[in-house]
């Protein structure tokens, strides 16, 4: 039997569609936490979706530009709205501009 130790936590993760983000979210799904998961230029996938819900939690996907403080602002208000709390929140999104 194994003690999942985030039920009941919310977790925002930036950069969560794909590589260290996406195996992020797929480690606090499987440790019991609610998921907010940000993106930008590429969807979530459908494959983070369904591995939170065989967990038994849930994962909202928002699209995201970490670099608006607005965008940033409706991320938490979508974690406190769907789960009444946020215990951890990742930046993992990769920003970059061009000259």
């Amino acid at each position: 039997m194994s003690c999942k130790r985030f039920v009941e936590k919310t977790v925002i993760i930036t950069g969560a569609s794909s590589g260290i983000g996406k195996s992020i979210a797929m480690e606090f799904a499987k440790e019991g936490a609610n998921l907010v998961l940000g993106y930008y230029t590429h969807p979530i996938p459908d494959e983070i979706i369904k591995n939170a819900e065989s967990e038994g939690v849930k994962a909202i996907p928002v699209k995201v530009d970490v670099r608006k403080k607005s965008d940033c602002e409706m991320m938490v208000s979508t974690a406190v709205d769907m789960f009444d709390r946020l215990d951890i929140a990742i930046n993992n999104a990769g920003v970059s501009t061009m000259n």
